[in-house]
């Protein structure tokens, strides 16, 4: 099978073993931190703020870390991004579920401000491993691993915390990032080369936002978007875990499960990171 032929190539097999590990931890997250924080009194309030710093964080830095994306080393940037969200996990764990709320939202927005250096580093990562004829398959193969990563994530998690708990569950993903990191090391990729009509990254950012604004449809794609996530995620991350209950979690696990899945057969270009619309 073509879209297999990529994988032929070792330093593209590392990484792409490695960050499809890293996307099924992000599933585990999405769910786990739902059952993790449940027991807490204020956990509708807690649960949907925590999900919303995450968020938040990653479309700050995003715009960052596309700039960046494109001037440094991808590996170099994917690795501060896997210590930055494992920190920031690590906190959360320290913490406990009854930690102050303030702690668990700063925990939260570091944990998204690393999401954001992710994104476009990883998108460009895989790419540039490949010959220009494997481009093509290897984003198929990269886009059709990733939801299948998604799937599988929502679902383990779902039984890891039935089996054990949300903070054995939410240890073993902090283990994805190691392995993640671990693949990374075996890669010798550069920085991509700028040439000398290139602008400054501040100078590429804001030429972004004017591409943006001068083109309504794109702008409307990103509102339209932005609010059906809002939606449709707000309901099936915050308010199923309350309806569930804490004796659920394998259910709970299943339908993100599910939505993952039905998402996959809709729409095979766009990768769900824990129940959020994540393009690569």
């Amino acid at each position: 099978m073509q879209v297999l032929e990529p994988l032929r190539h070792k330093e593209f097999r590392a990484a792409w073993l490695g960050q499809t590990i890293n996307i099924f931890g992000d599933a585990v997250f999405g769910v786990a931190i739902a059952l993790f924080l449940l027991p807490r009194p204020d956990a509708a309030r807690a649960i949907s703020l925590v999900l919303a710093m995450v968020a938040l964080g990653g479309v700050v830095s995003v715009l960052v870390g596309g700039v960046l994306a494109d001037r440094r080393r991808r590996t170099v940037m994917i690795i501060i991004s896997d210590l930055i969200r494992l920190a920031a996990l690590a906190a959360i764990l320290i913490a406990g579920p009854a930690a102050p709320l303030p702690t668990l939202l700063t925990a939260a927005l570091v944990m998204g401000l690393g999401l954001g250096l992710y994104r476009p580093a990883y998108g460009a990562l895989l790419p540039a491993l490949l010959p220009p004829a494997l481009i093509a398959p290897g984003n198929a193969l990269r886009a059709m691993s990733n939801r299948i990563a998604a799937v599988a994530g929502a679902a383990a998690a779902g039984a890891m915390v039935a089996a054990t708990s949300a903070q054995i569950t939410l240890i073993i993903d902090l283990a994805t990032f190691l392995v993640s990191i671990s693949t990374l090391l075996v890669i010798r990729d550069t920085a991509p080369q700028l040439n000398q009509r290139q602008t400054s990254g501040w100078q590429d950012f804001r030429t972004g936002l004017h591409h943006v604004r001068t083109r309504p449809w794109m702008s409307s794609i990103m509102v339209q978007g932005t609010v059906q996530l809002a939606l449709v995620n707000g309901p099936l991350y915050v308010l199923l875990p309350l309806v569930l209950g804490s004796e659920s979690e394998r259910i709970y696990g299943l339908v993100v499960a599910a939505e993952a899945a039905g998402s996959l057969i809709l729409q095979p270009d766009v990768v769900t990171y824990g129940g959020s619309s994540r393009s690569r």
